[in-house]
């Protein structure tokens, strides 16, 4: 069973030079475009921090919870190091929605046990 969601990321201080691997990352983990993310174009011109929102599902019994690590690994895997990464969940049949923040503590217990092999 799936259940609709839109999710809106914000995702900050990203390795410039790895901007367009981590927007890749980001759709492939859920239904973003490229031009999804602040328009095409870096928020007021700071190419290090990344903004987008899309509608999709989750699906097999996946908890924004598990979504949200998914999707934060995958961000820090193509970033190859930290940034943070917010996203806000909004259950779209069941308002209001929860944010999840993954920081830098995050980043290191994941790189710590998991490394960015995984």
């Amino acid at each position: 069973m799936s259940r609709s969601y839109e999710m809106s990321v914000e995702i900050t201080g990203i390795d410039a030079a790895r901007r367009e691997q981590v927007i890749a990352a980001c759709c492939e983990e859920w239904s973003f475009s490229p031009e999804d993310f602040n328009n095409g174009t870096p928020s007021e011109g700071d190419e290090r921090d990344l903004t987008a929102f899309a509608d999709g599902a989750l699906c097999g019994g996946e908890t924004e919870e598990k979504f949200v690590d998914r999707f934060a690994r995958a961000v820090w895997k193509a970033n190859a190091g930290h940034c943070q990464v917010i996203v806000h969940a909004t259950y779209t049949e069941a308002l209001p929605y929860d944010t999840h923040v993954r920081d830098e503590a995050d980043f290191q217990a994941w790189s710590g046990s998991a490394h960015l092999s995984s």
